[in-house]
């Protein structure tokens, strides 16, 4: 089983009730979450299928070599279907400004869903053909992300080998950077540093004290801001690159799902564009 932040069943609950129980906590954050909730809705039952469904061997053949999941094998053909029935659940809880994509991937044309879902899942750009569309890059790639990400999630967890490798910046399993990082203690080393996978939720070893974008290792270069009202999440910052992480502190009493709480702290995110800072990786919600 790979390491995860979350992992099996309850992890769905665990987001949902962070989720609910942050929409009072931080009432500026409310509508954000809200739909969140409601993507969490359409993501769960594609986890359950995806948890359950035969997939073909996506295995690394250079297993010792990460990541060690191919996602060029992933089935895009045979999901472009329930991806076009994915979009027209999700379109209902997201702002307007998400419809014409909705739109085009909910039309029946399963060619451009099928290449959506793989370029999203490979990080490669669009086609000439999907971006005569003119429709926002961004906004394609969330309904890919939304997507995949229980898909890719549910294979992780079926994963029967233990993850070693440690101190890479993209994930060992499906090669996607990480979304923000964690602290925890452990019996050999206090606070160490996790970085969590943007799109399988897989969690790795990475040095504490060296940026994830340039490698800065100069203590001088590499600074922390945390907020007075979220005193165990804060922001990690490089003065060489201008990049920046959050970083969720899980010895915080009732931070059972990070993910959750990384988006819901888009004062942090602000701060950070005020600076003039560049988040590694953006959320699923394009924060």
């Amino acid at each position: 089983m790979p390491t995860g932040v979350e992992q099996g069943g309850p992890l769905w609950q665990a987001r949902r009730n962070r989720a609910v129980a942050l929409q009072t906590a931080r009432p500026h954050a409310a509508d954000l979450l809200d739909s969140y909730l409601g993507v969490l809705d359409c993501q769960e039952p594609v986890y359950k299928t995806s948890r359950d469904a035969r997939w073909p061997d996506l295995r690394n053949p250079e297993s010792n070599t990460p990541p060690r999941l191919s996602l060029e094998r992933l089935p895009y053909e045979s999901l472009a279907q329930p991806f076009s029935e994915f979009v027209h659940e999700v379109q209902k809880v997201m702002p307007e400004a998400l419809t014409q994509a909705a739109t085009a991937l909910d039309t029946g044309n399963l060619t451009v869903n099928a290449e959506v879902l793989q370029k999203t899942a490979l990080q490669q750009p669009f086609s000439a053909s999907i971006q005569s569309l003119q429709i926002e890059v961004t906004a394609l790639q969330f309904f890919g992300r939304a997507f995949l990400e229980p898909i890719v999630e549910a294979i992780a967890h079926h994963q029967d080998r233990p993850l070693h490798q440690a101190g890479g910046t993209v994930c060992p399993l499906c090669n996607w950077p990480p979304q923000f990082a964690t602290l925890q203690d452990e019996t050999e080393i206090q606070g160490r540093r996790s970085l969590v996978c943007a799109l399988c939720s897989v969690a790795w070893s990475f040095p504490r004290t060296v940026c994830i974008k340039c490698g800065e290792a100069n203590a001088e270069n590499l600074h922390y801001h945390v907020a007075d009202s979220l005193p165990y999440m804060r922001v990690e910052a490089c003065n060489s690159c201008h990049t920046y992480i959050k970083v969720a502190d899980l010895r915080a009493e009732g931070l059972l799902a990070p993910v959750v709480d990384e988006l819901a702290s888009v004062e942090l995110d602000l701060w950070c564009k005020e600076q003039g800072l560049t988040k590694f990786q953006t959320n699923l919600l394009g924060m």
